[in-house]
C-alpha cells in the first residue's frame, strides 16, 4: 500500500510538472501545443450533441445555425402530421443541419488553430531541400556569442 501511494504521489508530481510547464512555457511552439484544438474532437463533440464542438473550439455562436436547421427540420417532421412530402423535407433538413453543423465545427477548431498560430507569430518558411525542390518546413538556427 505504501508502495502504491508512493507511485500515485510521483505520478501526480510529474502530471502537475509537465502541465505547469506547458503552460508557462515562452517557446511559441509549446504554446500552441497546449492551447490547440483537435479537429476531430470538434467534429465528434458536434456529432454527439450539437453546438458543443462549435463551444470545445471557442465559439458555439457559430454553430447555432445550424442546429437550428436541424430542430427545425425535427419540428416539420412532427408536425407534418405523416404527410410523406412533409416529413422527407423536415429529414432532409434535419441531415443537412447536422452535417453543415460537423463539418462547421471541424473548420472552427481549424480557424482557431490558425488564429492562434498567428497570434503567436508561428509561421512556415519556404526552404529549398537538397533535390532542388522546394517546400514549407520549420527552421532551426543556432547563434553563437
Amino acid at each position: 500500500m505504501r508502495n502504491l501511494l508512493s507511485i500515485i504521489t510521483v505520478l501526480t508530481f510529474l502530471f502537475i510538472s509537465v502541465n505547469s510547464f506547458a503552460q508557462t512555457s515562452t517557446d511559441p511552439w509549446t504554446k500552441f501545443n497546449a492551447e490547440k484544438k483537435s479537429e476531430l474532437t470538434a467534429g465528434i463533440l458536434e456529432w454527439l450533441i450539437p453546438v458543443v464542438g462549435h463551444a470545445y473550439a471557442e465559439d458555439a455562436g457559430r454553430g447555432l445555425i445550424p442546429a437550428g436547421v436541424s430542430v427545425g427540420g425535427l419540428v416539420l417532421i412532427f408536425a407534418s402530421g405523416g404527410e410523406t412530402g412533409l416529413v422527407t423535407v423536415g429529414l432532409l433538413g434535419y441531415l443537412i443541419g447536422r452535417v453543415w453543423g460537423i463539418v462547421s465545427a471541424v473548420e472552427t477548431a481549424s480557424d482557431f488553430n490558425n488564429n492562434l498560430k498567428s497570434k503567436l507569430n508561428l509561421t512556415l518558411k519556404p526552404m529549398k531541400f537538397p533535390n532542388n525542390n522546394f517546400g514549407y518546413a520549420i527552421s532551426i538556427s543556432l547563434a553563437y556569442n
